[in-house]
C-alpha cells in the first residue's frame, strides 16, 4: 500500500505541474488551451528521444522544456487571427495533429507502440529506493515551478495577463501587444507543462501515443477547476485530488464488487460527477482566485 501511496504522488506531481501551466495560460491569461497533453507529451517524448541520443536525462528534459516553449510560443501565435473560441478548437487539433504525427513516424518514435526512455534517472536505484528518489525529484521540480508561475502571475506580467482575460480592448488601448502577451503566456506554459511531461516519462521510462488522447486535457481541466482556476495552489491542491480519485477508483472492483472492465468507466464517471458538482455548486473551485483589490 506504501508503494501504492507513492506511485500517486509522483503521478499527481507530474499531473501538478502540468495543471500549473494550464492555470497560467487559461486560469490567469484567459487562453482556452484545449491541447495542453500535446504540451506535456512534448516534455516526454523529448527527455525520451534525447536520453536515447546520449544525453544526460536532465539535459534531455531542458532539451524538452524548450521544445514545450517553442510548441507553445507559435500555438500562441495562431491566436494573432482567431477569436478566442475558434483559437481553442485550433489548439485541440493541434494535440490531435501532434498525436497522429507521433503514431506515424514510427522511424523517429516507435510509432503507436511508444519508445522507451534507455537509461534510468537513477542508475543502481530499484523498488521502493527510486521511488522516493524520484518523490524527492517529483517534489523539488513542482517547487521550481510553483515559485517560478507565481513569481511570474504576480509580477507586472501577470497583471497584463489578467488584463488580457478581462479587458482585452483595454489592454490593447494601453498600447500591449495583445498577440506577444498571447505568445510568451503560451510558450512559458508550455515549457512548464514539458517538463511534468518529463519527469513522468522518466519515472515510467515509457511514453507512448496512447497517453496523449484528448482525455488527457480534461483531467487537467478538471484539476484546474477543482481546485481553483486562477489560483496557483490551487491547480497543485485539485492535481493531487483528481490524481487520487482517479486511482482509488482502482479498489472499487474490491469495494464493491465492480467488474474490472468497468473500473476505467467508473474513473470517468467519478471525476465528471465531481467536476459537475464544482461547476454547480463551487465554480470557484476548493481556493479561489485571490485579486489584489486597491482602494480608490
Amino acid at each position: 500500500m506504501f508503494d501504492f501511496i507513492l506511485d500517486v504522488l509522483i503521478v499527481a506531481a507530474a499531473y501538478s505541474i502540468a495543471a500549473l501551466s494550464l492555470n497560467l495560460q487559461a486560469g490567469i491569461g484567459g487562453m482556452m488551451n484545449f491541447g495542453q497533453i500535446a504540451f506535456f507529451g512534448v516534455g516526454g517524448y523529448a527527455v525520451a528521444l534525447g536520453v536515447q541520443a546520449g544525453l544526460p536525462p536532465v539535459l534531455a528534459a531542458a532539451v524538452g522544456i524548450a521544445a514545450g516553449c517553442l510548441f507553445g510560443g507559435l500555438t500562441g501565435l495562431l491566436g494573432r487571427s482567431l477569436d478566442t473560441e475558434y483559437w481553442a478548437i485550433a489548439t485541440l487539433g493541434l494535440a490531435e495533429i501532434f498525436r497522429i504525427v507521433l503514431i506515424n513516424e514510427s522511424w523517429l518514435t516507435g510509432g503507436a507502440g511508444g519508445t522507451g526512455v534507455g537509461q534510468p534517472l537513477f542508475p543502481g536505484m530499484s523498488g521502493r529506493e527510486n521511488m522516493l528518489a524520484f518523490i524527492a525529484t517529483g517534489a523539488t521540480a513542482v517547487l521550481v515551478s510553483f515559485l517560478f508561475v507565481r513569481r511570474l502571475t504576480e509580477s507586472q506580467f501577470g497583471r497584463i495577463l489578467r488584463l488580457l482575460r478581462e479587458q482585452p480592448d483595454l489592454c490593447a488601448s494601453f498600447g500591449h501587444n495583445l498577440t506577444a502577451y498571447k505568445a510568451a503566456g503560451m510558450a512559458i506554459g508550455g515549457g512548464v507543462a514539458a517538463l511534468g511531461g518529463s519527469v513522468l516519462t522518466l519515472y515510467i521510462s515509457y511514453i507512448n501515443p496512447g497517453d496523449l488522447v484528448a482525455f488527457g486535457t480534461f483531467l487537467f481541466w478538471a484539476m484546474v477547476i477543482i481546485g481553483g482556476i486562477g489560483n496557483n495552489f490551487g491547480a497543485l491542491l485539485g492535481a493531487f485530488v483528481v490524481q487520487f480519485i482517479f486511482s482509488l477508483a482502482l479498489f472499487a472492483k474490491d469495494w464493491f464488487g465492480v467488474p474490472s472492465e468497468m473500473v476505467g468507466a467508473l474513473r470517468l464517471l467519478l471525476i465528471g460527477v465531481t467536476l459537475l458538482l464544482f461547476l454547480l455548486l463551487r465554480p470557484e473551485g476548493v481556493v479561489s482566485e485571490k485579486i489584489r483589490k486597491i482602494d480608490a
